[in-house]
């Protein structure tokens, strides 16, 4: 079960594997991504999850893309699955779109009835897809199950 905070579809094996391939080590990794080793490792095992943004820098480090160790199936990808394949917080896109954090939340919930093309061409830019790849993923979010977390 995915707990609020984890990242849907983080796997910690791929981690793993990128941590053991790098030519850097694990304690330089976790330096230059400014986290503890112990944070890295953690994560690489399972034991717990990382957050967008440090995971994001972690990656960055590491020359690979978040969608390398976040993995979710394009056609049921949510909102905030195209939200995390980019890197961002919720409020770091909500800057780069142009709106207020409660706004984005509102869309990534599936909370509004109908997704503004405003809000399809200010978002759709800073996460790197089509519009329509963002209309579909804002459908898939408004028709997740129940328990499903947006």
């Amino acid at each position: 079960m995915t707990r609020r905070r984890d990242l849907r579809g983080f796997e910690p094996q791929r981690l793993a594997e990128a941590v053991e391939q790098s030519p850097m080590s694990r304690n330089e990794i976790a330096r230059l991504a400014d986290i503890s080793a112990p944070t890295l490792s953690n994560w690489s095992s399972g034991k717990t999850h990382p957050t967008v943004d440090l995971l994001a820098r972690v990656v960055r480090v590491l020359g690979i893309r978040i969608t390398d160790v976040v993995i979710t199936d394009p056609a049921t990808r949510l909102f905030s699955d195209l939200r995390v394949a980019a890197g961002f917080t919720q409020p770091q896109l909500a800057g780069a779109a142009g709106m207020t954090t409660p706004t984005l939340q509102k869309i990534e919930r599936g909370d509004v009835k109908q997704l503004l093309p405003r809000h399809v061409k200010a978002l759709a830019k800073p996460l790197g897809v089509t519009d329509q790849e963002l209309i579909r993923a804002w459908n898939n979010t408004r028709k997740r199950g129940p328990g499903v977390p947006a």
